[in-house]
């Protein structure tokens, strides 16, 4: 039995909707730069104001909810001020704050441990 071949059409041009666009160039994703995961008390001036914890730290100028001897007056050179980020005024080895939650303070960072 003879076949029905399909019907052959003819190619079409379809107007040209569309005008040719030059595409922006892609950029690489930026990446904030991290806080590091351990950091030397003494010479941290970094702006984390939040414990390892998750408790906001309480202004060094203040003396609520609790009271301390660490005053920027009374340590000129620690960085310390009208703020709340983390510090190390009593050389302890790494930064962290009086908080204005249930624990009176915490660290900021993880302890630095050398190898």
């Amino acid at each position: 039995e003879p076949q029905v071949l399909p019907e052959v059409l003819e190619p079409q041009v379809l107007p040209e909707v569309f005008e040719p666009q030059v595409l922006p160039e892609v950029l690489e994703p930026q990446v904030l730069p991290e806080e590091p995961k351990c950091v030397e008390g003494e010479e941290y001036r970094g702006d984390v104001a939040i414990t390892i914890n998750g408790a906001t730290c309480q202004r060094w100028s203040r003396q609520t909810p609790y009271t301390h001897i660490y005053l920027p007056e009374n340590y000129p050179d620690s960085g310390l001020g009208d703020h709340n980020y983390c510090r190390d005024p009593s050389s302890e080895g790494a930064p962290w704050c009086y908080t204005t939650g249930s624990t009176r303070w915490d660290w900021c960072f993880e302890e630095c441990v050398s190898n």
